[in-house]
């Protein structure tokens, strides 16, 4: 609805932090391994737990704390153990690209009374607009095929998915939407070994294990948010 649409100083940093986290994210690829890229991205698990203590005053409670450190720990076994070139500025890159993530996640937790729809438009507006320049001197040469499969990329990985995460965090705190978030990567190499593409490196497969073994733990062991930090 058009009534539901207004300015608010915190769209600014949202947006910009959107747009960084793309770039950010886009420019690690071709830097460095598409594991270590994805992986490191999602470093923005532990920066959202700081960034939510300080800028939304949440508490950190013992079973997200716990679960974050599986995490990190998953995280790392996945980068260290991938195989391919990897660079110190891409994985640099993609760990900023995490921060970027972790500012998004808050800045939405923080405009959660706002229209999901709105927030979602202006996140990928100011990501076109910053990215303008780069189609413009180095117009894309793709054929017909190649363009239906980018909007279907824009629709159903960009768009649809950040509306859906913005909806739920109007009922869950920032750290536990990073918490859930760390779902998308570890089930990637699952949909990719169940469509027949390839198998994913066994150090994948461990990472991924620390990483659902965190969040086993933290809805079985501690299925409430307890209140001791």
């Amino acid at each position: 609805r058009i009534a539901s649409i207004r300015f608010r100083p915190g769209l600014v940093p949202m947006a910009g932090a959107f747009a960084a986290m793309n770039v950010l994210f886009l420019t690690a690829m071709t830097l460095t391994t598409a594991a270590a890229a994805v992986f490191l991205q999602y470093t923005a698990t532990p920066w959202s737990f700081v960034l939510g203590l300080m800028v939304l005053g949440e508490t950190w409670r013992r079973g997200n704390l716990a679960a974050v450190v599986l995490a990190v720990a998953g995280i790392v076994v996945i980068v260290a153990g991938s195989s391919g070139q990897q660079t110190a500025t891409g994985n640099l890159l993609a760990i900023a690209s995490g921060l970027a993530f972790a500012a998004v996640i808050v800045s939405l937790r923080r405009l959660r009374d706002e229209s999901p729809i709105f927030l979602v438009l202006v996140n990928q507006a100011t990501s076109c607009l910053v990215l303008l320049p780069w189609l413009a001197w180095h117009p894309p040469s793709l054929s017909l095929e190649q363009w239906l499969l980018l909007a279907a990329f824009g629709i159903v990985q960009m768009s649809i998915p950040y509306l859906l995460f913005t909806r739920g965090l109007k009922s869950v705190s920032a750290q536990e939407a990073a918490l859930i978030a760390l779902l998308e990567p570890v089930l990637t190499p699952v949909w990719v070994l169940l469509a027949g593409w390839e198998t994913a490196e066994t150090v994948t497969w461990l990472g991924g294990g620390l990483i659902v073994g965190g969040l086993l733990l933290r809805y079985t062991v501690w299925p409430r948010n307890d209140t001791e930090s």
